[in-house]
């Protein structure tokens, strides 16, 4: 009995580390993600920026001298309104759709309960209990 004990202690403690080791490389797994991500997200942001500010600047001074100088600004101020706010409703909706944290671990987990139930129906009920009460026939 002790023995038992000791083997599935064994076990139990390889299993923590074996999860620790996968919470360890989830987590760089995301911090690399996210890093990778913002970087992306900066580059773009600032290139997008430069880009929209130089075809503004072109096409106000195209309309410069012309009775369309007040239109072609108030246009331009529409359509950056419409992209904030289409943008707005993206990062609002996106932000429902989070993805799950730790995904291998979560799988680790779900595969070691499955093994145990199964290892729990096979092992049945200690010696000696058949489940039914002693003492009837």
């Amino acid at each position: 009995m002790l023995e038992q004990f000791l083997a599935v202690a064994r076990v139990v403690v390889r299993h923590l580390g074996a999860y620790g080791d996968l919470l360890g490389n989830d987590l760089a797994a995301a911090r690399r993600a996210a890093i990778a991500q913002l970087w992306a997200g900066v580059i773009l942001a600032a290139t997008a920026l430069v880009a929209s500010l130089l075809l503004c600047l072109w096409v106000v001074a195209l309309t410069w001298d012309t009775a369309y100088r007040s239109t072609s600004i108030a246009s331009l101020a529409g359509v950056f309104v419409a992209l904030a706010a289409g943008a707005w409703l993206r990062m609002h909706a996106s932000g429902r759709r989070v993805p799950s944290p730790f995904p291998r671990t979560a799988r680790a987990w779900e595969q070691d309960r499955v093994l145990l139930q199964e290892l729990m129906a096979r092992d049945g009920p200690p010696a000696g209990e058949s489940g039914r009460e002693s003492g009837t026939a």
